[in-house]
């Protein structure tokens, strides 16, 4: 394909939007790496034949969020990654993840695009689309809905350009953009410099263009149309949200007759759920609840997926400025007690960023292991013999955050063995993100945060100054190392193997400083009903539903 585009160009104004609106999410894109190692949970399996489509059942899913999430996904990935996954059986992208493997961090499929190339300069891309396509309310996908849809985002000038799909979409791919449509089922995407976009627009999901022209772009909230497997029926807000079959889906018809979320923000209300019959699948549950349910029969899977808990250190001011003291946090912290004792085994030390079986985990990096003394000598070659004092903040809840309090609190007492003195400040979840966003203040110590990663580009949001607030909410503690954003920006133009050697580089850089506190890697513990078969445990912050049913 040639570089050069010509007629029927859009070319925004001032769009050189910030990245900001995403928390707790598993971003990027997965590379399809080799399968782990250890597998501590196989997916379900067994159980009676698979029925008819649409003939299997209700699930009912308890989700740990405090009300139902919007269901326009560019404004529910702004509220994390449990929020996307009710959005995500509705609506679909160019491309996305393969969720029916187990074995591996899902690869990437076509889905709304059959096929796409790249440009020798990476700046030009083009995209066969899908033909035969509709969305639920009947209108065409084709090369203007997709020119729609990119619009909606990025186009200030359109009619109906929506802020708040800008807001979560700029975090991956910030702009601007032109867009050149070829034919009905072919568009390309002009970019000022090479980007990713084969990673960066994985989670740029496709709306219908006639119900944002018919309702406006704040009805996507409350009236969802995309074109996935599933589509709307009810909700009922802060109470459910109901979603059936998608009769004239092109792909493979879900087997369930309905899927229902319901918002359940306490873990051990989950648990009771579960047992008495409310919900038959639910996530985020206590650690101590895991062994009881399975001596009752009930499926408890574990899966290593990319998800780090993590402290965000101010780097900017305070003692933490000093790599010696953050080192010292790291070798203070005992992080296989954590996992192991904490959290029952539900969780993995972080050894580094990324988690084993990642293309991006690199073998060589040295962990920090538990070594008080160690730590109080990094602190007297810092000028803190006797230690400090400092301020932590943390939510009470939230997408992907465990047990944040009692995580955080044994944190507490490992650091006051080194004479790191911890006061723990906490907000609910809505609170502590509008606090999040803003950076670490002058006078906190670190903030607490869970995120998954995925794809070269986080490389950068979370650890460059591009993710600075308020511009960027991925380095809210303000680390800075100009080799790491020349890495980055090195990266962006790069080819596959290269953006993962260019990054593991990154990595290893990251890992010296201490830029984290480095706590540990989720197991993401779920628990299903002994009625639920079919249901495939991907190494993914989501997984699909349209091979499940309930009998």
């Amino acid at each position: 394909m040639g570089e050069e585009a010509t007629g029927g160009i859009w070319t925004p104004g001032d769009n050189n939007l910030s990245r900001r609106g995403f928390l707790g999410a598993a971003a990027g894109v997965a590379l399809g790496a080799t399968s782990l190692t250890t597998i501590l949970e196989a997916c379900a399996q067994g159980g009676p034949s698979a029925p008819a489509k649409g003939k299997g059942g209700t699930l009912v899913y308890g989700m740990e969020l405090e009300g139902t999430p919007p269901l326009d996904p560019h404004v529910a990935l702004a509220q994390g990654g449990a929020a996307f996954r009710v959005n995500f059986p509705m609506y679909e992208g160019l491309f996305g993840y393969d969720l029916h493997r187990g074995d591996i961090e899902p690869p990437v499929i076509p889905l709304l695009a059959e096929s796409w190339t790249r440009s020798t300069d990476g700046k030009t891309w083009e995209w066969k689309l899908r033909d035969g396509v509709t969305f639920h309310d009947g209108t065409p996908w084709n090369a203007d809905a997709a020119i729609f849809n990119f619009r909606r985002i990025y186009d200030k000038t359109f009619a109906y350009y929506y802020p708040a799909a800008n807001g979560y979409a700029a975090l991956f791919f910030a702009g601007p953009v032109q867009l050149e449509k070829v034919d009905n089922l072919r568009f390309r995407t002009i970019l000022q410099r090479a980007e990713p976009l084969d990673e960066e627009l994985i989670f740029t999901l496709m709306v219908s263009p006639r119900a944002v022209m018919e309702k406006g772009n704040d009805r996507m909230s409350l009236e969802p149309v995309g074109t996935g497997p599933f589509m709307f029926k009810e909700l009922v807000p802060n109470q459910k949200v109901t979603v059936v079959p998608n009769p004239n889906y092109w792909g493979t018809k879900p087997l369930l007759d309905q899927l229902v979320f319901r918002p359940i923000p306490d873990a051990n209300q989950r648990v009771t759920a579960l047992r008495t019959g409310e919900v038959n699948m639910t996530i985020v549950l206590p650690p101590d609840s895991l062994q009881s349910l399975r001596n009752d029969g009930f499926q408890v899977l574990l899966k290593q997926f990319p998800h780090s808990w993590i402290q965000h250190l101010n780097c900017r001011s305070g003692p933490t400025v000093d790599k010696r003291v953050r080192q010292a946090i790291n070798y203070a912290m005992d992080t296989k007690s954590l996992a192991n004792n904490i959290l029952k085994g539900s969780a993995t030390p972080e050894v580094q960023v990324a988690t084993q079986g990642s293309p991006y985990f690199d073998s060589s990096i040295q962990p920090y292991d538990f070594n008080p003394t160690k730590a109080k000598k990094l602190l007297a070659d810092a000028g803190y013999p006797k230690g400090f004092d400092t301020e932590w903040w943390v939510p009470t809840n939230g997408s992907g955050e465990m047990l944040p309090v009692p995580m955080t609190e044994f944190l507490q007492s490992n650091l006051r063995e080194s004479g790191i003195n911890v006061t723990i400040k906490t907000f609910e979840w809505g609170a502590y993100l509008n606090e999040f966003f803003k950076g670490v203040p002058a006078n906190v110590g670190s903030m607490q945060q869970s995120w998954g990663l995925w794809g070269s580009t986080w490389w950068g949001i979370l650890f460059g100054k591009v993710g600075w607030p308020p511009n960027g909410i991925g380095n809210v503690g303000y680390y800075d190392n100009p080799q790491v954003d020349a890495l980055y920006e090195q990266a962006l133009g790069a080819d596959l193997q290269q953006r993962i050697n260019l990054s593991k580089q990154i990595q290893r850089i990251v890992v010296d400083d201490a830029a984290w506190g480095f706590c540990v890697h989720d197991l993401a513990p779920k628990a299903l009903s002994p009625k639920v078969h079919g249901f495939v445990n991907a190494h993914s912050w989501f997984w699909a539903f349209d091979n499940v049913w309930v009998g």
